[in-house]
């Protein structure tokens, strides 16, 4: 299979605890229901996301396969001690052109071997334990559309909700919360679940320095040279990228879904008058960055090959994004992959949603219930939910065998009318936390008290902001 290469897909941190169990890695005490042997295989959708609670309900009789990235070193974000930054690109002018290009082409004809794939996710604890005794009432509000104010008194409700924003700032259990709502009165799914670690934009934030307009002049020209852009198009296949590629052929994969994504340009230029830092664009460091990444997945699609629909989380941080001097994501065009913005319920674009060309479909991405690890369910905000939810309806009206190129476009097409988006109506009313009707709050949206929704931290490969050579040179 001619997978396209994930140059930029490399780990933010490793160090991953694995549970080998007898089911394909089972892991837990009461242990996941795992698809039994013979049964209809349905449409196989990989999840690739951090934190994955095999016991959740959304789970039993779905799961297929079960893996977590693993990987030889546990270097971190480069430090400013290295002279990285989170670009990875500080000083990258100290040498000569020449030299600096010589070194490029040699690192990426060097084969990758140190991240791959393990069967196996580790068990999850809850993070509420200390407020369990609330769980089944905190349940039925969410699933009835009750306020949590009617539900709990005053007291209650100072206890419980400081435990659940303390447990949930960093949302430890995302990929429960998507592989989840993709998984939702979906008896067509069958479930893939990769586990592993990615950032959040307060990484990028707390450990931001300035960038300085000549080294992102000197890394375009150096990503963008013709000998360079070569050796990125044939660069050996990572023992990674091998080993999803295997997996997505034994298990008949025809559905990806990737609810994370790269920094904007707006995010990071945001960050550079945050912090005070001179003037720069960034324009032509996102332009020879993407461009590679393209060039990348051109070279492998026309290779042949079976590639399954890649279904991505467009980002929130509403920013108007129509090429890839925009966002490193943008496939303007790319049969096999689809970008996924989020829908308010009135069924709006979401105030922090990207949007424009690179922006494919629309999807609720609001309010929407979704279960975390300890039988717990929560309504949360974010493009993370819009993404799994396309992927849903995918795996609802896909034929067997899958094709790709076709479902993305018959998706396309069906909802053109809608101005490609999906509506909350083509969903099941209980995917959505509404304890104020939609009508009385568009009236007077004053007279709706807020209620309890969380937009946990947006899930980012900060790896796609670094240079191969950097990446390499580190040992990550």
């Amino acid at each position: 299979m001619a997978r396209a290469p994930r140059a930029w897909w490399r780990l933010l941190s490793v160090g991953c605890l694995v549970c080998l169990g007898p089911a394909l890695g089972a892991c837990g005490d009461d242990g996941p229901h795992f698809v039994p042997a013979g049964a209809n295989p349905g449409q196989n959708l990989m999840v690739i996301d951090e934190g994955f609670d095999l016991t959740a309900a959304e789970f039993s009789n779905k799961l297929v396969a079960t893996y977590t990235f693993a990987c030889s070193s546990s270097s971190g974000a480069p430090s400013d001690a290295e002279g990285g930054g989170p670009l990875g690109i500080d000083g990258i002018a100290s040498k000569s052109f020449d030299q600096q290009k010589q070194e490029i082409v040699s690192a990426l004809a060097t084969r990758d071997e140190s991240c791959h794939l393990q069967p196996g996710i580790s068990h999850k604890t809850d993070p509420l334990a200390s407020v369990a005794r609330f769980r089944s009432r905190w349940n039925a509000a969410m699933k009835n559309n009750v306020p949590i104010d009617a539900a709990f008194t005053a007291s209650e409700q100072q206890t419980l909700l400081t435990a659940v924003n303390q447990a949930l700032a960093t949302f430890p259990n995302h990929g429960t919360a998507t592989a989840g709502t993709a998984a939702h009165e979906n008896d067509a799914v069958r479930l893939v679940l990769v586990e592993r670690p990615l950032g959040d934009e307060s990484t990028v934030m707390a450990t931001y320095t300035c960038v300085a307009q000549a080294d992102l002049d000197r890394f375009a020209a150096l990503y963008g040279d013709p000998d360079v852009v070569t050796a990125a198009v044939n660069q050996p296949q990572s023992t990674l990228d091998a080993d999803i590629d295997h997996a997505i052929a034994t298990h008949a994969v025809g559905l990806v879904n990737e609810s994370f994504g790269s920094p904007s340009r707006l995010f990071l230029e945001q960050l550079q008058a945050m912090y005070g830092c001179p003037d720069t664009d960034f324009t032509g460091y996102f332009v020879t960055l993407g461009n590679l990444n393209l060039a990348q997945r051109r070279a492998a699609a026309a290779a042949g090959g079976a590639q399954p629909l890649t279904v991505q989380a467009a980002g929130n941080d509403g920013a108007q994004i129509d090429s890839v001097a925009d966002s490193l994501d943008c496939d303007l065009g790319d049969p096999v992959n689809l970008s996924v913005g989020s829908l308010a319920l009135d069924g709006t674009v979401s105030t922090f949603s990207n949007r424009g060309a690179c922006v494919d479909l629309y999807a609720p991405g609001e309010a929407i219930i979704t279960p975390v690890a300890g039988g717990w369910y929560f309504a949360v905000d974010g493009t993370s939910f819009a993404a799994p939810l396309a992927a849903r309806t995918l795996s609802l009206a896909a034929s067997t065998p899958y094709d790709a190129a076709t479902a993305r476009r018959q998706l396309l097409a069906q909802n053109a009318g809608n101005g490609e988006a999906i509506p909350p109506s083509a969903f099941p009313a209980d995917l959505f936390y509404e304890p104020a009707s939609t009508a009385q709050a568009l009236v007077d949206p004053a007279a709706v008290a807020p209620q309890p929704r969380w937009a946990p931290p947006v899930r980012v490969d900060l790896r796609q902001l670094l240079g191969p050579l950097e990446r390499r040179r580190r040992g990550m």
